[in-house]
């Protein structure tokens, strides 16, 4: 058979994509009595985010509890969602005076945004908090998340942060780290669409 080629493309006939599922109509089993059963194949949504030689405007909070950046990379909708596995690729090219040049960054991946160096919550419920050491100014690091299937109810649609954490002994002004990545996060709609 040709490569490329549907055996039978009939199969697709009564398929209707919705934008996050496939429709393939009743349930073959027997509902109880009054139900009404919907079989549905999920399809899996991706979200890719890449920049490259991108200022991060890290602020200094001025006391003991540091420094950070916290960016919106896109939102998700208002569903219920079960994340399948992300990944982020990041590197530090450089950093403005203000943050030293061998510091020990915190980086993370969550739905709520860095207030300080330390991260909690939402703010690591995609990627946890994991360093970055610096040397000269720029340093690389890959980050692996969501080792075990994770559930999030999002009530209303809220943005996914790339947050940095920079600890007080390594910031002493607000400054920007210039940076290159990519983001990579899959996962699965499972809300009834109402």
């Amino acid at each position: 058979m040709p490569a490329n080629k549907i055996r039978k493309p009939t199969i697709l006939e009564n398929l209707i994509v919705d934008g996050s599922k496939l429709n393939t109509g009743p349930n073959s089993s027997t509902p109880l009595t009054g139900m009404t059963v919907l079989s549905q194949a999920l399809v899996p949504q991706l979200e890719d985010v890449r920049f490259s030689a991108f200022d991060l405007e890290a602020t200094d909070n001025g006391d003991s509890t540091g420094g950070f950046y916290g960016g919106a990379m896109f939102k998700l909708p208002a569903t219920r969602i079960v994340l399948l596995g992300a990944f982020l690729d990041l590197t530090i090219l450089s950093v403005e005076a203000g943050i030293a040049a061998d510091a020990t960054l915190a980086v993370a991946v969550g739905t709520a945004i860095a207030t300080d160096a330390t991260h909690t919550g939402g703010q690591v419920n995609i990627i946890a908090s994991a360093p970055i050491s610096l040397t000269g100014g720029a340093g690389a690091a890959e980050f692996n998340g969501i080792v075990a299937l994770t559930y999030l109810d999002v009530v209303s649609a809220t943005s996914v942060y790339l947050n940095i954490g920079i600890p007080d002994a390594d910031i002493s002004a607000d400054a920007a780290l210039n940076a290159t990545g990519v983001f990579r996060m899959v996962y699965l709609d499972i809300s009834d669409g109402e």
